[in-house]
């Protein structure tokens, strides 16, 4: 009935500031350590931990403005917005393993795929088309065509293939499996014409 009598005020806040500096600190590390090595459950750690963060740091916020001001409601509107991030940062992480489930392909992880493919090929005079990628938890699955003249023997065009592999997945800067179909430059149109119109491979 006479509201909450606040003691130690001092103390107080300089041990939930300490905290929410510690954890900071502890939840960037955990972050970025996942982003570098993909892996979401480390991600979902680190922004567990930075929300701690945020909640420290709301307290301490919310208090001092309602010391300056004398207005109460200061500290529950801090905190309704400490709840908002918590809220957004959660979606995101639900979104990202939803979409994860959903075989889904990252546009920019596409742009990257083929703009390490463009060089690649450049290099080893190959040509390609029919690429298609997802993201299994930690790493790229990718599927390539690879166009090589008819003169060219199985054995050359595996060993330029399997260098691409190597180097596409080395290049990405993650774990991919690369997997190549070998196809003949002359007449590859024409059998995908009649597959498109048959269903059945020539």
């Amino acid at each position: 009935m006479a509201g909450l009598q606040l003691q130690s005020l001092g103390a107080g806040v300089l041990l939930i500031l300490l905290a929410g500096i510690l954890n900071s600190g502890l939840g960037y590390y955990l972050l970025r350590t996942g982003r570098r090595t993909n892996s979401l459950i480390l991600e979902a750690d680190g922004k567990h931990v930075l929300t701690d963060s945020w909640t420290s740091f709301g307290v301490v916020a919310g208090l001092g403005l309602v010391l300056l001001t004398h207005w109460k409601p200061f500290d529950p509107l801090v905190a309704i917005a400490v709840a908002a991030n918590i809220l957004w940062s959660g979606g995101r992480l639900v979104w990202r393993s939803a979409v994860g489930l959903l075989d889904y392909s990252d546009p920019d992880a596409g742009r990257k795929i083929r703009s390490r493919l463009d060089s690649i090929c450049s290099e080893l005079s190959i040509q390609y088309h029919g690429v298609r990628f997802r993201t299994t938890g930690y790493r790229q699955i990718i599927e390539v065509h690879l166009l090589f003249p008819s003169l060219t023997s199985v054995a050359a065009a595996h060993a330029l293939a399997t260098i691409l592999e190597e180097r596409l997945s080395a290049e990405l800067g993650m774990p991919a499996e690369v997997i190549t179909h070998l196809e003949s430059l002359e007449d590859h149109g024409e059998v995908h014409h009649h597959e498109h119109y048959t269903g059945k491979p020539e």
